[in-house]
Parts: structure tokens; C-alpha cells; sequence
């Protein structure tokens, strides 16, 4: 994977990582259709936490692909 594939998928786990999930929201609520469809195949969320003012959103993400490995995107 190349340094923009890396920049592209970060900046798109940061996008995401602003929907709330526990609220009902989903992915396709923020991100196009391939790209929510892209995120739900190659990654699930490991732990989220939302500011009750918008403000602030942080969610750790796991990778479903290789070795397992973890995400911070806020």
C-alpha cells in the first residue's frame, strides 16, 4: 500500500469516525455509498466515544484483513 493509500484511508476513517452509531446513524449518512461500503468491509469498530455537543468524536478501529491491527481516528 502506498503513503496516499494510507493518507486516503485514515482521512476516511477520521470522516467516519464522526457518526453516531449509537444513535442509529450509519456510515452512508456521512460517506458516499462505495465508501461506506469499502469502511463496513475492511474495518469495524472496536470502541467509539461521542461529545454529547458534536464537538468531539473519537473511534478506535479494527482492521477485518491480515494481522490484526488497531486505528485512533478523532
Amino acid at each position: 500500500m502506498t503513503a496516499l493509500d494510507n493518507a486516503f484511508i485514515n482521512a476516511l476513517l477520521a470522516d467516519a469516525s464522526y457518526v453516531r452509531l449509537n444513535q442509529g446513524e450509519t456510515f452512508a449518512s456521512r460517506l458516499t455509498q462505495p465508501l461506506a461500503d469499502f469502511l463496513t468491509q475492511n474495518f469495524e469498530v472496536a470502541s467509539q466515544e461521542n461529545a454529547s455537543d458534536e464537538s468531539f468524536s473519537a473511534t478506535v478501529w479494527r482492521k477485518k484483513w491480515g494481522r490484526s491491527q488497531f486505528s485512533l481516528a478523532f
